[in-house]
């Protein structure tokens, strides 16, 4: 607005005042400055409703001592003295998140429970808080749906087969993603004795870094995004 004014007064034929410039270039600093806080402000208020988000879906869509039961001593130990604030400000905080949606994704008693009601809290929590849990970790997540009910057809190898490729798929998928851990992955596999998976997947992994195509974080949950509008087609 400043700047227009200025350019009016040249058309004008009227001169800058004493300073005018300085006085410009401090009122553009000064409004970068105010926009910039704005824009943290922003990020740590949606932080904090995707925060609460993830809470209120611990609480109600799980036994929270048996979930957190499943987590290891030093996450247990970071959980029970996290405070909010650390929740949305720090690694930290993120890093306990991350790790009760895992054990509440490995929770035997979920995986025996209602499919519809289990996998409607998975698309809340990836609608409600992408923070916590975006589209790489839910395309991890139906791997390991697709992982667990392989298990249950070792008398069946067509349909064990059959999952198996569809879960490798899934972690083809999550492959592009700069957090991506092929060893956890690989020996997940290896636990199924899904050992061409591995090769294939580590194959997959190696030729996306040789190439550079494994995207930055925000274009890889872009990217993820439409594969997941494809797998949940083919689904």
């Amino acid at each position: 607005l400043l700047q227009q004014q200025q350019q009016q007064q040249l058309r004008n034929g009227q001169p800058f005042a004493a300073g005018g410039q300085a006085t410009l270039d401090a009122d553009l600093r000064t409004l970068q400055q105010e926009q910039q806080s704005l824009r943290q402000m922003y990020l740590l208020l949606s932080l904090c409703v995707e925060a609460f988000s993830l809470l209120t879906i611990f609480a109600e869509s799980t036994n929270f001592p048996r979930v957190v039961a499943r987590m290891s001593p030093e996450n247990i130990d970071e959980l029970s003295r996290i405070q909010f604030a650390d929740l949305v400000t720090t690694s930290k905080g993120e890093t306990v998140a991350r790790a009760l949606i895992e054990a509440m994704m490995n929770d035997e008693n979920l995986d025996h429970a209602d499919a519809s009601a289990h996998s409607s809290w998975v698309e809340r929590m990836h609608t409600e808080c992408p923070h916590f849990f975006g589209n790489s970790d839910l395309l991890h997540y139906r791997a390991f749906q697709k992982l667990e009910a392989a298990q249950r057809y070792i008398k069946s190898p067509e349909r064990r087969d059959e999952l198996l490729a569809q879960c490798l798929k899934y972690y083809k998928d999550a492959a592009r993603s700069p957090t991506f851990f092929v060893r956890d992955v690989c020996r997940k596999l290896r636990a199924v004795h899904f050992y061409t998976g591995v090769i294939e997947l580590c194959l997959y992994r190696a030729r996306l870094l040789r190439q550079r195509e494994v995207l930055p974080t925000s274009d890889a949950d872009n990217n993820n995004s439409g594969n997941n509008n494809n797998n949940n087609n083919n689904n």
